[in-house]
């Protein structure tokens, strides 16, 4: 389930509009012997060795250790369907026109400043201990990319 809540607020001369996008319910599957044994792929073998199945850890969420490069730790199976659920701040533009008064005694209409910022932060995500944007769709893609812009308005 995808979902988003935006919202925007005016005080006097200021302006704030905040979009926020996620998903529940969703899942990302790691599986098979590349990403599960990579060893320069996002956080994979801290996050495998961190609590696999040893005698001593036998409620482990992750299988055993092993050397071998084609074992049943490696298979398609549905250990490596991975909650993908997240929460981020996908928008975010805060403006203010400068009042009236003061616009018309430097001969203008209006002035008007602003900044916004896409992909501004995750609030959670459940894939970052694995190092790899939930938005993404494979481990070989780079996540959205934060962009800040400013502005400024002017009308004569």
């Amino acid at each position: 389930m995808t979902f988003g809540f935006n919202a925007s607020f005016k005080y006097k001369g200021f302006d704030l509009f905040i979009l926020l996008q996620g998903q529940a319910d969703a899942k990302q599957y790691f599986g098979g012997y590349f990403p599960v044994m990579s060893y320069s792929l996002g956080n994979f073998l801290n996050w495998r060795a961190t609590d696999r199945w040893t005698p001593a850890n036998t409620n482990a969420t992750m299988p055993r250790a092993s050397y071998e490069n084609f074992n049943n730790n490696t298979i398609n199976s549905t250990q490596w369907l991975i909650d993908a659920g997240f929460l981020r701040v996908k928008n975010v533009n805060l403006g203010y026109n400068l009042p009236q008064n003061i616009v018309k005694s430097i001969g203008m209409k209006n002035l008007r400043f602003s900044v916004s910022a896409s992909n501004l932060f995750l609030i959670y995500d459940h894939m970052k201990a694995l190092g790899f944007d939930p938005e993404t769709t494979d481990y070989w893609y780079y996540p959205p990319q934060r962009v800040i812009n400013f502005g400024i308005n002017a009308t004569f």
